[in-house]
């Protein structure tokens, strides 16, 4: 929850009047609970959902997910289920092997940005996987970028921001 890259997307995002809404999953920080997996995680993230659509003046129209790392692997299939879901962004995706193969069910619109030297996920490997995933899409791959992102943050946070704002104006 207090994460650069995560701190960094929902700054921007507020920026530009997009509420966002982060949270620590369960067992993580000051959370209760333990680890699930990733599968508990992804109840984590529909009872977030649950919460900021019982908010006043949220568009349900409007709701996207962000996924960094970890949280991208949860994201992911939450999207894939959850219909008032309208745009993915994975940062620095870990997924295994079948969630490479689970995003080439997402039709919606996503955006998939990481960095020339992420350890987690090799350029090599991002690049073959994206050549798959069905559009609407956005790929970027960000030179000199690790990933923990450390010096990126204020660019991962607007590159997330204007899929969102493009994603959500009444032309898309």
């Amino acid at each position: 929850m207090s994460n650069n890259i995560v701190l960094a997307i929902c700054q921007t995002l507020a920026l530009q009047s997009i509420a966002a809404l982060r949270f620590n999953f369960r067992g993580a920080g000051k959370s209760g609970g333990t680890f699930g997996e990733g599968i508990a995680e992804q109840e984590d993230i529909t009872a977030a959902l649950a919460f900021i659509l019982s908010t006043p003046n949220i568009d349900h129209k409007r709701i996207g997910l962000v996924g960094y790392s970890f949280g991208a692997s949860v994201a992911l299939p939450v999207a894939l289920h959850d219909e008032r879901v309208n745009l993915l962004a994975l940062v620095s995706p870990a997924l295994s092997d079948t969630g490479w193969e689970q995003l080439k069910e997402y039709t919606k619109p996503k955006f998939l940005i990481s960095g020339n030297y992420d350890f987690v996920i090799p350029p090599s490997q991002f690049q073959q996987y994206i050549k798959d995933i069905p559009e609407p899409k956005q790929c970027q791959l960000i030179s000199g970028a690790d990933h923990f992102w450390q010096g990126y943050e204020e660019e991962v946070g607007q590159k997330v921001t204007q899929f969102f704002v493009a994603g959500f104006s009444p032309s898309s």
